[in-house]
């Protein structure tokens, strides 16, 4: 029998306190969609291993999870999803999992009703990053202080950007848009621009006709200046309206890839700054619309008032002419 030492007792009981980590002593960490898998990227760097169920160019609410997605699952030491119903299907990869290794994020959100889009708003992902943060730093207690510093950086950057919003909106004033789904609600929130219809309110349903008159009547009457269609799943009904009316399409998206963009940083950014594009597009538009019609309105004056004087004229020649067979006696 071996002879156990000191420092054979010591390597053991370092080997005990040390976390369970992935195979290469980082955190195994499974998110379901991209944007998240961004975050955890970000504050957990090089000792966090992250995979995302949602790539970006599937729709989270209709997804259908695989076994490779299940043994991803059930091997991983954090699992983090929105919540409110975005993943419908994440309840039943958790369902083994130890409520300390699932972390649902819209809980700490602020909420707008029952949208699950939650991240859109930079404020919400700032409290998502902290969550999260809290969640490796109880995993893997020995980088606490390396979790933090990126936190804290991070955070930095989120609040740069929520400060823009703010201005993109302030530029913009109280404006409308028409939206294709609620996934921009918490963005617009933030810019303080109104959404002012939104035509699929359900996943998997098509606008009516009356939708689009809805959408179509707002725009013609400036209380919408663009309207907003998803990158992953553009509908007819948006090209529609803007040929209709002249408003600008605005493409946006709430998941990476789509766009080619690789961090939820740049994600908020293009989303806020081609809603303010679009939005003064639309407004340029309207104004053109308007002088256009204004001119028209003109045109029609000028043309009823040149069929006034042609007709003045005819009369007074008719007149004039009576005068003088009065005058000749001619009658």
């Amino acid at each position: 029998m071996k002879r156990i030492t000191g420092v054979t007792v010591l390597i053991l009981l370092l080997a005990a306190l040390m976390p369970v980590n992935g195979a290469d002593g980082r955190v195994d960490v499974v998110v379901t969609i991209n944007v998240l898998r961004d975050i955890v990227e970000k504050i957990g760097g090089e000792r966090v291993e992250v995979r995302s169920i949602v790539t970006g160019l599937e729709t989270p609410h209709t997804y259908a999870t695989t076994p490779d997605d299940r043994n991803a699952v059930e091997n991983c030491d954090l699992f983090v999803e929105i919540g409110m119903g975005l993943e419908p299907w994440a309840s039943d990869l958790t369902v083994d999992l130890s409520e300390e290794k699932v972390l649902v994020v819209s809980e700490n959100c602020m909420k707008l009703g029952s949208n699950p889009h939650v991240w859109m708003d930079p404020e919400n992902g700032k409290a998502i990053a902290t969550e999260i943060e809290k969640k490796l730093e109880n995993i893997d207690p020995a980088n606490a202080d390396y979790y933090r510093e990126n936190l804290e950086r991070y955070l930095e950057e989120l609040d740069f950007i929520s400060e823009r919003m703010v201005k993109l909106g302030d530029l913009i004033g109280e404006k409308g848009v028409i939206t294709q789904t609620p996934a921009f609600s918490y963005l617009l929130y933030r810019m303080n621009i109104t959404e002012v219809h939104t035509l699929i309110k359900m996943p998997g349903s098509d606008p009516s006709v009356e939708d689009i008159k809805t959408c179509e009547d707002a725009i013609r009457n400036g209380d919408a200046y663009a309207v907003i269609s998803l990158v992953q799943d553009s509908i007819t009904a948006v090209n529609e309206i803007s040929a209709d009316t002249g408003a600008p399409v605005v493409r946006g998206t709430p998941l990476l890839g789509a766009l080619g963009m690789e961090h939820y940083t740049d994600l908020l950014m293009y989303n806020a700054d081609a809603i303010y594009d679009g939005i003064k597009g639309g407004e340029m538009n309207l104004r053109a619309n308007l002088l256009e019609n204004r001119m028209e309105d003109i045109k029609s004056q000028i043309s009823l008032l040149g069929l006034g004087i042609v007709v003045l004229i005819i009369v007074v020649a008719v007149e004039a002419y009576q005068i003088r067979k009065l005058k000749k006696g001619d009658f």
